[in-house]
């Protein structure tokens, strides 16, 4: 099997979407492991990229440092579905995370109108996404003690950030010292591809910019039966 993927990843990859398995003809749950599949091996193939680049780079960053996840992390819906899948697998770390999520929201309170109005139309207020994601400040749900609880399946934006500097110096301001790596906008296209291929296995094949995207904690929060939230989430969009 771990073969199998590894190949359909690397096809992927080279040719695009087009090449993915069709799963519309599976039960939801059927789908969904065998989506958590792919995504999972694809995981393992853009962080051979990422590592691959930043070899040699003297990055700073180090186990126990988590300044930068203070930042307003989102997933769209592909990439949350992996990650309650893996709650559902361990459900400790959903327990961990539960009593960390009202704090988390409260900090989001004064943004949430303009993000959720900005991530709807995506198309002309990128701008404004995009200032919310800058002076937002709220520490993960998923860190515990200064780790990530869900590191094996975080977010491509948290796999891709990475700084330079002494790592002490993020606590005052991270987001100016991430580090610019140049295959992180290939690999967030092959995000998309994944996405609209997660989708359209689900019937949801004209999907309008911003659809499916959500804050990290709230799209978890609110999902817990992953096949019931793609069934809702279709039953929106149609």
């Amino acid at each position: 099997m771990a073969n199998e993927l590894e190949s359909i990843i690397k096809d992927f990859w080279e040719v695009g979407a087009e090449v993915l398995p069709k799963l519309s003809s599976m039960n939801p749950k059927k789908r969904i492991a065998k989506f958590v599949g792919i995504y999972s091996e694809f995981l393992v193939h853009a962080d051979s990229i990422i590592q691959g680049e930043i070899n040699g780079v003297n990055v700073k960053c180090k186990e126990g440092c988590s300044y930068c996840c203070d930042h307003l992390i989102v997933a769209n819906t592909g990439q949350l579905v992996v990650i309650n899948e893996y709650l559902n697998e361990y459900p400790l770390v959903r327990e961990g995370f539960i009593p960390k999520y009202p704090q988390w929201d409260d900090a989001f309170e004064p943004y949430r109108e303009a993000f959720w109005y900005s991530v709807s139309r995506l198309k002309t207020e990128k701008a404004t996404f995009d200032y919310i994601s800058s002076v937002f400040s709220s520490p993960c749900p998923f860190l515990d003690d200064g780790k990530c609880s869900i590191y094996e399946v975080r977010p491509i934006m948290c796999r891709s950030w990475y700084s330079k500097r002494k790592f002490t110096s993020c606590k005052y301001n991270s987001k100016i010292k991430k580090l610019e790596i140049q295959c992180e906008e290939e690999i967030v296209q092959k995000i998309l591809a994944l996405e609209h291929y997660f989708l359209a296995q689900f019937g949801m094949r004209e999907v309008p910019p911003g659809a499916g995207i959500m804050t990290l904690p709230h799209g978890i929060y609110y999902m817990k039966e992953s096949a019931r939230f793609m069934a809702g989430l279709r039953s929106k969009m149609s």
